[in-house]
């Protein structure tokens, strides 16, 4: 999944810098178009971290709390591979 992922950027990337390369004078940027990442950027802290208080508070209301978890750490077999734990 990783290499599609990286085909497809790469491509998508390639096709936009070689636009780029075609424009002779460059235009100015919108300030929508400038303001607009960043605003993106900055909403996703907020919206990420409420979504990590509502998966703790799903776990623990299924009995599963985080400090449970890390003492027990994950189960490694002898091949290197992550094996889950049996419940």
């Amino acid at each position: 999944m990783a290499i599609i992922q990286l085909v497809l950027a790469s491509v998508i990337l390639g096709v936009i810098y070689i636009r780029m390369i075609k424009r002779e004078q460059p235009s100015p940027i919108p300030v929508v178009q400038a303001v607009l990442p960043v605003a993106g950027g900055m909403a996703s802290v907020p919206v990420s971290f409420m979504m990590f208080l509502r998966l703790s508070s799903l776990f623990m209301s299924i009995g599963i709390s985080l400090k449970q978890r890390a003492a027990a750490g994950p189960e490694i077999d002898s091949s290197g591979i992550f094996r889950g734990r049996a419940a």
